[in-house]
Parts: structure tokens; sequence; C-alpha cells
């Protein structure tokens, strides 16, 4: 059984099911949250490692708010967070003193892995699978995106 956690915070499906197979492989345990709201609690609950956040998050609490209310917590004060955009590096600058690091998507497997170790969590990496979402969404072995079954929040 996987003992460390990670919480990917995203709303996007593809986006999630490529960031849960990439932290699958490094032995992750995955969380979800699909907005703000969901992270503190889930946070508390669960102690994640570390948190690989999207940066367009749904919801009342956007993602430069909910940076700054990880940071205020004391229970997730030094937690790292990843934060993903889609957008260039203008945005990068708001989010660095919050964030461990801000990455541009889309990533690959490798960038994760180092982005991952660079934030100080232990990963264990054997050999990656090269598949991804898109080749594999009709092959049976990759659970469809859509489904909530194993949300937590």
């Amino acid at each position: 059984m996987l003992s460390q956690a990670c919480l990917i915070v995203a709303h996007d499906p593809w986006f999630i099911q490529l960031l849960r197979i990439y932290s699958e492989e490094i032995g992750l345990r995955v969380l979800q949250a699909y907005d703000g709201q969901d992270v503190l609690p889930v946070v508390h609950r669960e102690s994640p490692v570390v948190i690989l956040m999207e940066e367009d998050l749904p919801g009342k609490i956007k993602t430069l708010d909910l940076l700054r209310a990880l940071r205020e917590d004391p229970v997730s004060k030094a937690l790292p967070v990843l934060v993903f955009s889609w957008r260039n590096q203008v945005y990068r600058q708001d989010y660095l003193p919050y964030a461990a690091t801000f990455l541009e998507a889309p990533i690959t497997f490798e960038v994760l892995v180092a982005a991952v170790r660079e934030a100080g969590v232990q990963v264990a990496v054997e050999k990656h699978s090269a598949e991804c979402p898109d080749q594999t969404r009709d092959s049976g072995d990759v659970p469809d995106p859509l489904s909530h079954e194993d949300e937590v929040a």
C-alpha cells in the first residue's frame, strides 16, 4: 500500500488523470480536490506530502488566495505546492512567494519527478511506462477521468 500521499487540485479531467498516472508511478497515493474550498479539510484529514495544483481553479476560492491560506495554516505552512499553468510565465512572480515551484503545462513525467524531488519529497522511480491518458483511455486499463469514484473531498 502506498503510504505517502499527494493532493491533486484541478478540474481538467485529462490533466487530473495524467497527474494521477505520474503520481502513482512514483509511489504516491493520490487524493483529489476539485476546487479550493476542499483543500484545507483534505490536508488536515489526510496529511499529503505535496500538493499538485492547477492554476485556474473553479469555485469561490482562487489559487492565489488558497496558496496564502495554506501558508497561514499551521498544518500546511511547510507543505510544498507545485502550481501548474497553461499560461506563460507572466503570473509566476505572483505565486512564487507561496508555491514551491510554478510549472508550465503540459508537463512530462521527468519534469514532475524533478519538481517533486526538488520540493523535498522522496519518491521511488523505477521505470516510466510512457503511457498517456489519451493513448489509453479506450483500453480499459485507465479509469475514466470523469468518474469521481475515488474522490476524497
